[in-house]
């Protein structure tokens, strides 16, 4: 029963954040009155698919933007022999567009949903995978073939390319300055709106 248990929650969480809040409880107790053979575990499945294809979490779309603007920019230099001094402008360009990602994420998410928590969760996760997906695929696929400058790394990650940088506390500074905090704001922000969004408008007695 435990391990059932766990198996429904780990399908259901295949589901958007709004859906589960909405349908989560029933859909989990019809689960679990019921065998979970293959054929039920599919057809939730893919149930979950097409409902992340149809009301999408702001978190996933946002991570996908960033993660094929980091490509981008990662296989610039590659593609045009850009020197590092002509790339820092995109460099810090680079990094302001994922203080707004991660900002606007947090507020969407919390006027979505109405948790803070989890718009302040919404914005890390969708930071964090569009740094760091990016550099797996590099990596594992591009990475022996020697096409993408190592200085492009070392810019990315440390806000400049010194040799010499310490590159665990900057991109340690990177991920703090870069997810948690714009996110937290957002998700303030986002809960502000839909208090305001939210709140009855009373008719003045005149």
């Amino acid at each position: 029963m435990h391990l059932r248990k766990v198996a429904v929650r780990q399908l259901l969480r295949l589901y958007p954040a709004a859906w589960r809040n909405e349908y989560g409880v029933e859909m989990r107790a019809m689960l679990l009155e019921q065998p979970l053979t293959l054929a039920v575990a599919g057809d939730v499945l893919r149930n979950g698919l097409r409902e992340n294809f149809r009301h999408p979490d702001p978190w996933k779309i946002t991570a996908l933007f960033l993660i094929c603007w980091r490509f981008f920019w990662i296989l610039l230099p590659a593609a045009f022999q850009f020197s590092p001094a002509v790339w820092i402008r995109f460099s810090q360009l680079d990094h302001g567009v994922f203080l707004l990602v991660s900002f606007c994420t947090g507020c969407w998410t919390v006027i979505n949903e109405g948790d803070v928590f989890r718009g302040s969760q919404a914005g890390w996760w969708s930071t964090i995978t569009g740094l760091l997906a990016p550099y797996g695929v590099v990596v594992l696929i591009m990475d022996p073939l020697k096409t993408v400058p190592a200085w492009v790394f070392v810019a990315l990650d440390n806000f400049s390319w010194e040799g010499d940088s310490d590159r665990f506390g900057s991109f340690f500074i990177h991920i703090v300055l870069g997810a948690i905090l714009p996110s937290l704001c957002g998700a303030m922000l986002g809960h502000m709106v839909r208090t305001r969004l939210r709140k009855p408008t009373g008719r003045r007695n005149g």
